[in-house]
């Protein structure tokens, strides 16, 4: 065997090996073989791509952001690696580019549902509602077409006979067996993915009807022996009375009380705002809205009395702060 010969062979070993620590989420492991094949085979877009996966689930976000981008101009028709760039972006809370690279992705793929998952997400986290739920319910849409259009060429493998008044080729919809349209939408858990997201996004906005009914499709969608507790806990949580809480001081002493402050109102006592949400242990703890007295508010996650993910408007409904991890970043 040539010194050439055995090279080769130990390069397909070591990818191999890389390929098979990737499977089993051992990034770190695989992050040591990547350089040589990288060397070995700088034009290699999907190398990079991996790398770019491991540095990402190692949270060396700016490092995955250039391996994507090595990615991309290796191979800039390749909706994937704009879609994991978007996600790096993301995470990053390099919030617009992370928007402007998902649509990319779509540009390139229209059907690519995990980019409109992505962008909804996006929009979710820098408190836009309205745009989030535009693009999970495209994403939705995408979902039941595709499958439609599956089963109607299954089921209609030539539709050389059917043709309208104007002389065009059709495939009528209404010949699809429903309970096939069932049975593939649940074959993967997209759809039970996505119709949880639409509910969240309805919950933050206040519409808890609609809510509840998209966290019941969710569940009913659920691929059997999948694990995805999402729209369950989201349930639990609808079935949690929404409680009041007075925000203010009383005797001087700061808290959360059931009761408005009606008497003099002085430093020592007073309300400075009401929290609508749950609550633990007499404390604001989950989703929540907290309305301070000129309108300004908090909205998101709160934990022991505390922001924890969310979001704070003014009056006028412009964003003033993000909280995460109960950490503020001041807008």
């Amino acid at each position: 065997m040539s010194s050439e010969t055995r090279w080769e062979t130990k390069m397909n070993e070591t990818r191999d090996l890389a390929f098979d620590l990737i499977k089993q989420q051992k990034f770190a492991e695989a992050l040591e073989l990547l350089p040589s094949l990288i060397d070995s085979k700088p034009d290699n877009s999907n190398l990079h791509f991996l790398m770019g996966q491991c540095l990402r689930f190692t949270e060396k976000l700016p490092e995955a952001i250039n391996c994507y981008i090595k990615a991309i101009n290796i191979s800039p028709n390749a909706p994937e690696n704009f879609h994991a760039l978007g996600i790096a972006y993301q995470l990053n809370e390099n919030f617009e580019q992370a928007i402007d690279t998902l649509k990319k992705a779509i540009e390139l793929d229209s059907n690519f549902f995990e980019a409109y998952n992505s962008i909804g997400l996006t929009y979710r986290i820098i408190g836009n509602f309205k745009e989030a739920l535009h693009w999970y319910s495209l994403g939705k849409e995408i979902i039941h077409n595709e499958v439609i259009d599956r089963l109607l060429k299954e089921e209609n493998p030539d539709p050389e006979n059917q043709i309208n008044d104007y002389g065009e080729k059709v495939i009528n919809a209404h010949n699809v067996n429903l309970e096939k349209v069932h049975e593939r939408i649940k074959s993967t858990p997209s759809y039970a993915i996505i119709s949880n997201n639409i509910g969240v996004c309805l919950m933050e906005i206040g519409d808890k009807d609609a809510a509840l009914e998209l966290f019941k499709e969710s569940i009913e969608f659920i691929p059997d022996g999948y694990n995805y507790p999402d729209p369950y806990e989201h349930l639990e949580y609808m079935r949690v009375e929404i409680a009041f809480l007075y925000v203010g001081v009383r005797n001087d002493e700061f808290g959360f009380y059931k009761e408005e402050w009606k008497g003099v109102k002085s430093i020592k006592n007073r309300d400075h705002g009401i929290y609508e949400g749950m609550i633990k242990n007499g404390l604001p703890s989950g989703q929540g809205t907290y309305t301070m007295p000129e309108m300004e508010k908090i909205v998101g996650e709160f934990k022991e009395g505390k922001p924890w993910n969310g979001t704070g408007y003014d009056k006028n409904g412009n964003i003033t702060a993000r909280f995460v991890n109960g950490e503020t970043i001041e807008q």
